[in-house]
């Protein structure tokens, strides 16, 4: 069965990478039972990360052609950090892979169940027996009628003229449930998702709760791209950090609610009101523009985390972009520089640029409190900083 750990051996062969030098853990077991499956991979066991960083190095040195690596996590890149600088200075291609997994599960929480934050910030993360690590909740508002009744309050009272009858409920130009009463008028507002919680002992509904999970801060997996290349005395040096899903919670914009600044606010390009709307012939009217209260009320929800808010926070950056020249000392002296032995000139670039769906200025942010892997949340932090720094290196 192909798998990523197949595709990627295979796009090594196929690039030319036919030899791979190893010192693998527990996270990277999929790589290596795939190397079984591609006889053109030649692997090779090294007892330690620096034996492997090496021996790809003095490979790549002799054969005139790259070799991979295949290291444990983070710590095993650090540990052939070393030779990998050597394998950078001489030029050397190398393609390093690392394994890591993350697995954030509370297996075990003697405690209450909670709702944690840091200040002011909403609190939005959980802490309870079997939950993820960096699991968001709160508020979530209706999107279909028949989710009202999972709240059995109201299933018992849903019948034709009864409190809960659904037809007297409507789905509004947001693709949220509210009532017909008040759709077009000032009250208008999304409807919370009520369920039970807990049952007792006979079948029936014990606790009911609207906080339920509205998302998770672990991402599926990140990956860093780094590369050089490199023709006579120029070379370009790129890092690409890539974050593939997760949710961030965007607590900036849900502040702003409160002050009518966000952009959803601004009713100005949305079609006029049908004339039926806040009257009683309104119910089936059309009444896309919504009052103030509907962003500044109902969604800003006091501050209390809300689903409205949760948004994809996967992005690709270009963390870093090098160029630079090396000049020697032939070329030096005929500009009157014959006293140096070499001089490199270039300029490096960070946070070049974001590819993201994320609204708010950054998704690469953490909360301002806590552990940055568990608090993702973007609570008014500056963005990255976009830096040029050039560089001059003399040697004599």
């Amino acid at each position: 069965m192909s798998n990523g750990a197949n595709a990627l051996i295979q796009t090594l062969v196929d690039a030319g990478i036919t030899t791979c030098f190893t010192n693998p853990g527990t996270s990277e077991m999929h790589f290596v039972a795939a190397l079984d499956t591609v006889p053109e991979m030649r692997a090779v066991l090294a007892l330690f990360e620096g034996v492997a960083t090496g021996a790809a190095d003095g490979y790549g040195r002799m054969a005139d052609k790259p070799a991979a690596t295949l290291l444990h996590l983070g710590c095993g890149l650090g540990n052939g950090l070393a030779n990998l600088h050597n394998a950078s200075k001489g030029r050397v291609p190398i393609l390093n892979i690392v394994g890591d997994r993350t697995r954030q599960v509370i297996t075990e929480w003697n405690l209450p169940e909670r709702l944690y934050s840091f200040q002011q910030m909403p609190s939005a993360f959980f802490l309870g027996n079997g939950s993820n690590l960096g699991a968001l909740y709160g508020n979530r508002w209706i999107r279909s009628i028949e989710e009202l009744y999972d709240d059995p309050a109201k299933a018992a009272l849903r019948g034709p003229g009864q409190t809960y009858d659904p037809e007297k409920y409507r789905i509004n130009e947001d693709g949220y449930v509210v009532l017909k009463s008040v759709y077009g008028t000032k009250d208008e507002r999304a409807i919370k998702y009520v369920f039970c919680k807990r049952e007792n002992a006979s079948g029936g509904c014990a606790e009911t709760s609207n906080i339920t999970q509205i998302g998770d801060a672990n991402p599926d997996f990140n990956l860093s791209i780094g590369s050089t290349f490199s023709h006579k005395r120029f070379v370009v040096n790129a890092l690409l950090d890539w974050s593939q899903g997760g949710d961030l919670y965007n607590g900036t914009r849900q502040w702003a609610f409160q002050a009518t600044r966000d952009k959803a606010q601004d009713q100005a390009g949305k079609p006029a009101n049908d004339a039926a709307c806040g009257t009683p012939a309104g119910a089936t009217a059309s009444c896309p523009k919504k009052p103030a209260g509907y962003y500044a009320v109902g969604f800003y929800n006091g501050l209390d985390p809300s689903s409205y808010f949760v948004e994809d926070g996967s992005y690709a950056k270009l963390k870093e972009l090098s160029l630079n020249y090396t000049f020697v000392r032939d070329q030096l002296q005929k500009i009157g520089l014959g006293g140096l032995n070499e001089l490199r000139l270039g300029i490096i670039a960070r946070n070049l640029f974001t590819i993201t769906n994320y609204s708010g200025l950054d998704p690469e942010v953490s909360g301002l409190f806590g552990d940055p892997f568990q608090v993702r949340m973007d609570w008014f932090q500056y963005p990255q900083f976009r830096t040029y720094t050039a560089v001059v290196e003399i040697a004599f």
